[in-house]
């Protein structure tokens, strides 16, 4: 029994090392294939498509990650206030005691994507997607403090598709829960001829 488990070892070695060897093999798992990848973010309001943002990566299969950054600075204001002095505060009747000064921060909003792929033993293509969206949602009657304050909305995504040539995959969906809109993502995968 023990002499055929180590000859089923070595034959299973022997096979591996070969695999290994393979010159043909290794060069299809180094080499680059060129893909293009758009991925569209949807934003839909009940059963209304409200806006749709497409973004366009080109990818190496079997090569680095890509990155995608597309944002804004956003300045939001931040009010501080400090005491008048007492000599002024005296001649201004009715006046308040205090003085108002505003200053502003600026804040990033926009999208990051991060991708990477691998072409996998039957010819398709792994794709990692990292998405990050951010940007500024301002409505009087759901946010408090009214229409001088905005608020700012996140969306982020962490997956792996399995996709062929040409395919395209709608593969999350989630729901805003201040403002009620579905975020979608849309991914279609060609490889570049």
């Amino acid at each position: 029994m023990s002499i055929v488990m180590a000859m089923l070892l070595v034959v299973g070695a022997g096979v591996t090392h070969a695999r290994a060897q393979d010159p043909v093999a290794a060069r299809v798992a180094k080499t680059l294939v060129p893909l293009e990848v758009e991925v569209i973010i949807i934003r839909y309001m009940d059963t209304k498509k409200i806006s749709s943002l497409p973004y366009t990566l080109a990818v190496n299969a079997n090569g680095p990650e890509v990155q995608l950054n597309m944002g804004t600075e956003i300045a939001v204001p931040t009010s501080t206030f400090t005491p008048i002095a007492p000599e002024r505060a005296g001649d201004a009747k009715g006046q308040p005691n205090f003085n108002p000064i505003t200053s502003y921060n600026y804040r990033s909003v926009g999208t990051r994507i991060n991708s990477m792929a691998s072409v996998t033993e039957d010819g398709r293509f792994d794709l990692r997607l990292n998405i990050d969206d951010s940007s500024v949602y301002q409505s009087p009657s759901t946010v408090a403090g009214g229409n001088q304050m905005p608020a700012f909305r996140s969306f982020s995504s962490r997956n792996t598709l399995l996709l062929r040539d040409g395919q395209t995959r709608e593969y999350t969906a989630a729901t805003d829960r201040v403002s009620g809109e579905v975020v979608k993502i849309s991914v279609t995968l060609k490889v570049v001829k």
